[in-house]
């Protein structure tokens, strides 16, 4: 037999997998952040758009800031319960590793104290920021609707997730249950945004992004009081101020007020001298 002799010379070089540096990890979160960012934008620039439109306006004179509260306020909703979930599930779970439940009905016993906890945690965190910021927190804005908006979001996701599976494009029935479920879960998510708008983006003060009116009185000239006056806004008795009246919005032009029929009213940011605000 032959002998094979080995090359001294011959070194072996391992592939090791380089790191990714810093300045990668960087890009990566400054692509991840303005994504959201830009999510949240278009987001809140469908609901402000819904919101507005009950009263006859446009909102694209507002500052692109506002789009984007309204947009983290109605992602909010949706990722809540997400994060909930997560942090049950992990609980649960250190629970079940730290006391392992021999029976079935320990099991159930120890998920229900895990989610009573959570609702309490849930509950006095919802009553605290709604307390500080003025909000009205109920069933329907609070819970059905971000149980819509976190099925929509399920929907979109799974689909993806599985439309990116290399098994999904080999049959064309499975390919067209997967955009399905993208579709189904685009439809709810805009019946969410719908839903949102109407009825919990209206309970969030406009001062913090979201669409309830505030409560203030205008100071003005004696010039500019005829002018009020023949649009409903009505006056008090001390001079030059008008009565309490809901502000809708402000820009760098116009004021929008609700006057006393419900109507939306725009008066040149002129006309005001001052705004007082009402606590």
């Amino acid at each position: 037999m032959k002998n094979e002799t080995e090359d001294p010379s011959a070194v072996t070089v391992a592939t090791v997998p380089s790191r990714r540096s810093t300045k990668e990890t960087l890009e990566v979160f400054g692509k991840v952040v303005i994504g959201i960012v830009g999510l949240c934008y278009v987001l809140g620039l469908i609901v402000v758009t819904i919101h507005l439109r009950k009263f006859g306006l446009n909102s694209l004179d507002l500052p692109q800031l506002h789009y984007v509260m309204a947009g983290v306020w109605a992602m909010l909703p949706i990722l809540l319960p997400i994060l909930m979930s997560v942090f049950g599930i992990y609980m649960y779970q250190v629970q079940d590793r730290s006391k392992p439940a021999k029976t079935m009905t320990q099991r159930l016993i120890n998920f229900f104290f895990v989610v009573i906890a959570l609702l309490i945690v849930f509950y006095l965190v919802l009553k605290f920021v709604g307390s500080s910021l003025g909000m009205d927190f109920g069933w329907s804005s609070w819970v059905f609707i971000p149980i819509l908006g976190t099925f929509a979001a399920a929907s979109i996701t799974a689909g993806l997730f599985l439309l990116s599976l290399p098994e999904s494009r080999a049959d064309f029935g499975t390919l067209s249950i997967y955009l399905g479920v993208i579709v189904f879960g685009l439809c709810l998510g805009l019946v969410y945004l719908v839903a949102f708008s109407n009825n919990t983006y209206q309970k969030i003060p406009w001062s913090t992004g979201g669409g309830r009116p505030s409560e203030v009185r205008l100071m003005i000239d004696a010039a500019s009081k005829p002018y009020l006056e023949g649009v409903g806004i009505k006056m008090s008795d001390i001079p030059g101020q008008t009565e309490s009246t809901r502000l809708l919005m402000t820009t760098e032009k116009e004021l929008v007020l609700i006057n006393p029929s419900g109507n939306a009213v725009s008066i040149p940011v002129a006309t005001v001298k001052s705004i007082v605000y009402a606590k």
